[in-house]
């Protein structure tokens, strides 16, 4: 039975709630405490497999979320606030899972729980966890990585925080193209580290970073830097394309930015594959190309790129983007489309099989808008698609 711990001053009102929710999923065990200290004392004598933290208290309930990732790694981690703009704050210092705002109604909190639960079954089935460990060590999450979420948490300035990218010549060189790629056109060359952090933003930073981190992980030989540089390229149009979706939505500011680096982290399973095979970049007239590399690898890409990231403890978002990009229907039903699901959709009108565009993908893209009642959006996404194809930044990192 899966243990969920509710940690919400508003205990009275989510005794109700709890109730609701145990009678439609038998399977859940559910706790209500209403402060930090009352939750760390419910896990000295138990495990919760999901902790749901309200963030009244910003100072308090960030520290509960520390102290459950050092005691729990392996729970999820699932905040709610009413305050819109503290999901940015808990995403930028990498301790959140997901983010919901309050009000909260049983079934939202119900499906995010489930799907929570389902994503992380998915991504550590025991075929797929031995399948990517027979390709030896998984890389660590990248220390550059683990040093800005740090000076995130101490609050520090983007001079900091492009200082300690700019410490590392090969993120800086990733990090300069972008930022002087076409994809945004500054007015003037970005010539540092610090002014590219400033321009892009701390979550394109990230982005650019983890894909970095894993890219250039020790020598792999001409060979393999061409397989990656490749996946390079195709991330940023898939990014670009998705970033341009979401501002045709009008989505909000921060979605725009997750729409751009979700596009670039969604291929991190390509690249741990590329390091042993050509990819497959499209699939046949029977087989997607991940039913051909579960058949000839043991293990498709998706399923590689979601097992790590989970291992790292990213944010669920993060872990569906890589796991479902081929699959827009795993994304939900929600009318107001999501900057993962934009990914996907920007997946849909790149791929491409030997013949061309593979229909497939776009009649799944189609399915997945007609079940968000937004069947409406496909020809006008298209043609958004069709428009952000333009020169990536296709240089080589020296």
């Amino acid at each position: 039975m899966t243990c969920v711990l509710i940690v919400d001053g508003e205990a009275d009102g989510l005794e109700e709630l709890c109730r609701q929710l145990h009678s439609a999923r038998e399977e859940w065990e559910m706790h209500v405490v209403a402060t930090p200290r009352e939750a760390l004392g419910f896990m000295d004598v138990r495990a919760p497999d999901v902790v749901v933290i309200d963030l009244a208290q910003m100072v308090d309930g960030v520290k509960l979320l520390l102290e459950v990732e050092k005691r729990q790694p392996n729970a999820v981690r699932i905040v709610t606030s009413t305050q819109a703009e503290h999901r940015s704050y808990v995403e930028s210092i990498g301790v959140a899972h997901q983010f919901l705002q309050k009000p909260v109604e049983p079934d939202s909190l119900m499906e995010a729980i489930a799907r929570a639960c389902a994503l992380r079954r998915w991504a550590v089935r025991p075929g797929v966890v031995s399948s990517v460990r027979r390709y030896g060590r998984p890389p660590r999450l990248p220390q550059v990585y683990r040093a800005l979420v740090q000076a995130v948490q101490r609050d520090a300035s983007l001079a900091e925080i492009g200082a300690i990218v700019g410490s590392d010549p090969a993120m800086t060189a990733r990090l300069l193209q972008v930022a002087n790629s076409a994809f945004f056109a500054p007015r003037h060359p970005i010539t540092s580290a610090e002014l590219a952090t400033s321009f892009l933003g701390l979550e394109m930073v990230r982005a650019i970073v983890i894909f970095e981190g894993i890219a250039g992980a020790g020598s792999a030989g001409p060979v393999v830097d061409r397989r990656v540089h490749d996946i390079w390229r195709h991330s940023l149009e898939i990014a670009a394309t998705a970033q341009r979706l979401a501002d045709h939505e009008k989505l909000p500011r921060d979605q725009v930015a997750s729409a751009f680096s979700l596009g670039v982290m969604h291929d991190l399973g390509a690249i741990l594959l590329a390091r042993h095979h050509d990819p497959i970049d499209a699939g046949d007239q029977r087989h997607s190309a991940e039913e051909i590399e579960r058949e000839r690898h043991g293990v498709a890409h998706t399923e590689a790129g979601a097992c790590l990231v989970l291992d790292w403890g990213l944010p669920d978002d993060v872990v569906e983007v890589l796991a479902f990009h081929h699959e827009p229907l795993r994304f939900g039903t929600t009318s107001r489309p999501t900057a993962g699901f934009l990914v996907a959709a920007a997946c849909a009108f790149r791929d491409v099989s030997a013949a061309g565009p593979d229909p497939r993908a776009v009649e799944r893209l189609s399915a997945a808008l007609a079940a968000r009642g937004l069947a409406d959006r496909l020809d006008p996404w298209h043609a958004v698609a069709d428009h952000a194809r333009q020169p990536a930044a296709t240089k080589p990192v020296a």
